[in-house]
């Protein structure tokens, strides 16, 4: 039984949306605590072991013991939360680039926990000086000190890690964990040389991935039994689903899609906290084949890759920014490579997006006219658009009230108005930020009025220093010229923090 004789693309596509909340509630991360505190137990265990053996065996170890959950929203089992912590850069909003000189402290991440059920502050700082007196630890401190300051204003920095990889794991969804261990074995029986370590680690870490599907298949029979009616056949299908691959090979979407999801789990827990920079690659090449098995439809592929992308946000942090995700594209010869998956996932990804908060994106308007309007905030969104007759070729354009308003992403008038009342609804009026830049008619004048706006969060972005408005923000490089030049600034918006 496929998922499509249990729920259709909505019932899937509102299970996803739902589990997307449900994940972006979670305020706290420590499965990466626990995970080092098995490694740590395995560097003991199996200290006389090889380092590839060592490593593959705790990754076993870690894969046995970390604490799993499948939730009522779950249509594939898998997780990246135990992956990070909260402060890591490429998830952590509160980043910026005038801080950060790159990862210089070992055991940094140490500061990021707070005591919390039973890890106590005690069992974080034993694990934190464990992890600060390893060799890694000094090797990396060594580097950092060749390094010295030049990495203060990163320009560049240093980074443990292998370099940015796309992990091509195609050969293991199509032969799964006992296919690739058959070819691990033939390659092994051919050489007599410390390879045969690393063959044998290979095969260790397979046992690794297999663990992990066991495990949550016992949970997916768990919530089956606690369950009726279409929740309960769900459930059977991710227990048959789990108990199936990644042992054996996929043989449609929804098999492929949560072999790849426990795969990918396994890859970053092994270098859990915050994982080096996995890339999917093209995943609408990857996954069309298992889709056209069954010639299964645009709208349910789209429902199921929704859930995909849910895999991918990481707690409260969102998405980490290293984890790309390709579609499209042309082979050497110049011929398309797209195909339904491709189409597929855009979909998902436009559903998936957040709506937009706020009447002013997609639109252009003079910085006079946007201060005008936000110094009457309320009024401007209870009044009606006038039509401009706008030249062809150009975009169309409306008045509100005085005010010109020009709907630069949108085909028609009629479109950008109903876009503008539809996300004007959405304005949370007890949480607004408004960024303005000086430009499009912006004087000192337009500035002074900016900073005088009745809103707390409010930034206006400046080509020279004005140090008597507290709203203005200078950004360096257009002190010759009249108004700021063309930067990284969503122009002009009003929206929610």
């Amino acid at each position: 039984m496929g998922m499509k004789a249990i729920l259709n693309a909505r019932e899937i596509t509102e299970l996803a949306k739902k589990r997307f909340q449900e994940e972006r509630e979670l305020d706290h991360l420590e499965g990466w605590f626990l995970a080092k505190e098995i490694q740590r137990e395995c560097d003991e265990k199996f200290k006389d072991e090889a380092d590839c053996i060592r490593i593959a065996k705790t990754q076993v170890e870690v894969m046995k013991e970390i604490p799993l959950s499948i939730g009522d929203y779950h249509v594939f089992a898998g997780t990246q939360d135990d992956s990070f912590a909260r402060s890591y850069a490429l998830i952590n909003p509160a980043f910026t680039v005038d801080s950060f000189s790159g990862y210089c402290d070992p055991v940094a991440v140490f500061r990021d926990i707070e005591p919390i059920g039973d890890i106590t502050q005690e069992r974080i700082d034993a694990l934190r000086e464990y992890n600060n007196r390893t060799p890694y630890a000094d090797a990396l401190r060594k580097a950092y000190d060749i390094a010295g300051d030049s990495t203060s204003e990163a320009i560049f920095f240093i980074e443990q890690v292998t370099g940015h990889l796309i992990p091509d794991v195609r050969k293991l969804l199509a032969c799964g964990t006992k296919g690739i261990r058959e070819e691990i074995d033939r390659n092994q029986a051919k050489c007599s040389d410390g390879r045969r370590d690393y063959f044998e680690a290979m095969k260790i870490s397979l046992g690794a991935l297999e663990v992990l599907a066991d495990r949550y298949a016992e949970l997916a029979e768990e919530k089956e039994q606690a369950s009726d009616g279409k929740d309960r056949e769900r459930y059977r299908l991710m227990k048959d689903t789990l108990r199936k691959v990644p042992g054996e090979g996929a043989e449609n979407l929804f098999e492929a899609l949560q072999a790849f999801i426990l795969i990918w789990q396994t890859m970053c827990l092994e270098q859990t906290p915050n994982p080096f920079a996995f890339s999917v690659g093209n995943a609408d090449r990857i996954f069309e084949p298992y889709r056209a098995k069954t010639d299964m439809d645009r709208e349910e592929a789209a429902a199921l890759f929704k859930h995909l992308l849910v895999f991918f946000n990481v707690a409260d942090r969102s998405w980490a920014i290293s984890q790309n995700l390709i579609v499209g594209g042309k082979s050497n010869d110049g011929k398309d490579l797209t195909n339904l998956s491709s189409y597929a996932l855009l979909d998902a990804y436009y559903d998936m997006n957040l709506p937009f908060l706020s009447p002013t994106v997609n639109i252009a308007m003079d910085m006079n006219d946007f201060v005008e309007m936000a110094e009457n905030l309320p009024w401007y969104m209870e009044q009606q658009f006038e039509k401009i007759e706008t030249p062809a070729g150009t975009c169309p354009a409306g008045l509100l009230g005085a005010l010109r308003i020009n709907f630069i992403h949108y085909d028609s008038f009629e479109e950008g108005v109903r876009k503008w009342e539809e996300r004007k609804k959405r304005i949370n009026w007890d949480n607004l930020f408004l960024v303005g830049t000086e430009k499009d008619g912006c004087t000192y004048e337009t500035i002074r009025r900016f900073d005088c706006l009745p809103y707390k969060n409010k930034v206006i972005f400046t080509h020279v220093e004005y140090p008597e408005f507290s709203s203005a923000y200078y950004i360096r490089g257009f002190e010759e010229k009249e108004e700021l030049g063309q930067c990284d600034v969503k122009a002009n918006t009003i929206s929610q923090e």
